[in-house]
């Protein structure tokens, strides 16, 4: 973990991973303040106020409470990104994007305007001050590990960054909220995409940018080129996707491909889906410096994928773009989604996958 500061900005969803950092931050000592970003307007059925239960926690803890109203650079950072993305038939990971964009982008700057030396979240993960570089580690829990949606962090953006979850698991944490009686201590987790709160992106993409999508249909076809069905907009599938292709077959189908330009969707059998290599552009190395020669290494092309086994060769001078080769095939590796190099627990480098 980084060198504890004095004056230390929690980033609070409400949550009770973030609520408990809090918690245990005041409990080390540190003069702690929380942080509530305001990314979007509220629902027109809720009731309770963007923030309220961070509101909660920050006072059951006696800290200071800010809420950041970042709605239009969440816009421009996040969502815009987001709908580009769709229209270019990739699969973005917007909690990567905003990690460095938002919360150690404009969140980090606030809070250090506030007095802030350094920034806390409630990540599973963990952050450590190497001999020329700051590491970025996976978090103790594994199946918890958040290293994936860090993966994207500078090295001065991670020199500010404390993680008092990284050693814990989530049994531990809810223990913890409870036992500091945190009014979330029996909250639900999210599972969903915050901006997307039933995770329904294609209802999202709808009310957000229905002027920019194509509605018109289109063919879905075998490997082969045989046309086998048809579709209501290529946008709305995603690399290995099964269900609602609306097609008879005798064995299951997966999306292959998509064709914006064409306006079309490549559907094939399991096997169909697997590839050994992929080439992955804007590369931020973390853990360590620029490659100049080809690397072993293990890469996690999504959040729930179990990294593999790899071959990292860069393909210009500043190993900015990488081609990775597996030792195996690997399923769905989706353009748009982060591919993530690790050797051990640390990650070394992140970058996105080319289509």
């Amino acid at each position: 973990m980084a060198q504890p500061a004095k004056r230390i900005a929690v980033a609070m969803s409400g949550g009770v991973d973030s609520s408990t950092a809090a918690a245990l931050l005041c409990d080390q000592g540190y003069d702690v303040f929380g942080v509530h970003l305001r990314v979007m307007d509220a629902p027109a059925q809720s009731q309770a106020a963007p923030g309220a239960d961070a509101r909660r926690v920050a006072e059951a803890l006696g800290i200071e409470f800010h809420e950041l109203d970042i709605r239009d650079a969440f816009r421009h950072d996040v969502i815009e990104p987001f709908i580009a993305a769709y229209l270019m038939g990739q699969t973005p990971n917007p909690c990567v994007a905003c990690n460095r964009a938002i919360k150690f982008g404009r969140l980090l700057e606030q809070a250090q305007a506030w007095g802030a030396e350094a920034l806390a979240t409630g990540h599973y993960a963990r952050v450590e001050q190497g001999a020329e570089r700051w590491r970025l580690l996976r978090g103790r829990a594994g199946d918890k590990d958040q290293s994936y949606y860090l993966s994207r962090l500078r090295q001065d953006q991670l020199a500010r960054f404390i993680v008092p979850l990284g050693d814990m698991d989530k049994p531990a944490v809810r223990a913890l909220a409870r036992q500091r009686s945190l009014p979330v201590a029996a909250k639900t987790d999210s599972q969903d995409v915050c901006f997307i709160p039933e995770g329904d992106y294609r209802r999202f993409l709808e009310s957000w940018a229905p002027d920019r999508l194509n509605a018109s249909e289109g063919d879905i076809v075998d490997t082969a080129g045989h046309v086998i069905g048809r579709h209501r907009g290529a946008w709305r599938y995603t690399i290995g996707q099964r269900r609602g292709l609306g097609v008879a077959a005798a064995q299951p189908l997966y999306v292959v491909a998509i064709d914006m330009a064409a306006n079309r969707v490549v559907a094939g059998p399991k096997e169909a889906t697997y590839a050994t290599q992929c080439q992955v552009r804007d590369v931020n190395w973390v853990s360590i410096a620029p490659i100049r020669a080809p690397l072993e290494c293990q890469v996690q092309i999504r959040y729930r994928h179990v990294a593999a086994p790899a071959v990292a060769e860069p393909l210009d001078a500043p190993a900015s773009r990488l081609r990775i080769r597996f030792a195996a095939p690997q399923s769905a590796i989706t353009p748009g989604q982060a591919a993530v190099l690790y050797a051990g627990e640390a990650v070394l480098a992140s970058g996105w996958i080319e289509p």
